[in-house]
């Protein structure tokens, strides 16, 4: 278990779940995502996205080792090198 606001520790392919609540529908409000990963795949790390609607947020690794970000339309695509099965540390603030 995680050391942070009941964070978790995954191993192997392995990911959590959260149910929909409204607590985690941040709407127009700032908000931050900070983690730890340790990845040697591309894949989501956090995603409350809905692709149809272009409505809400997800971070995840690219195959290019970047990491993408997505809040609504936008998008933005940063980093280098994160698939290394390092520990890199991440955060976004919206």
């Amino acid at each position: 278990m995680g050391n942070v606001f009941g964070g978790m520790s995954l191993a192997g392919n392995r990911y959590g779940t959260t149910p929909h609540a409204p607590l985690i529908d941040f709407g127009t409000e700032s908000f931050s995502l900070d983690l730890w990963v340790k990845s040697a795949a591309a894949g989501p790390l956090v995603n409350k996205y809905d692709n149809a609607a272009l409505k809400g947020y997800k971070l995840e690794l690219m195959s290019d080792g970047t990491a993408k970000a997505t809040l609504n339309s936008t998008a933005i695509t940063v980093g280098s090198g994160l698939l290394d099965n390092a520990w890199p540390h991440m955060e976004l603030n919206v």
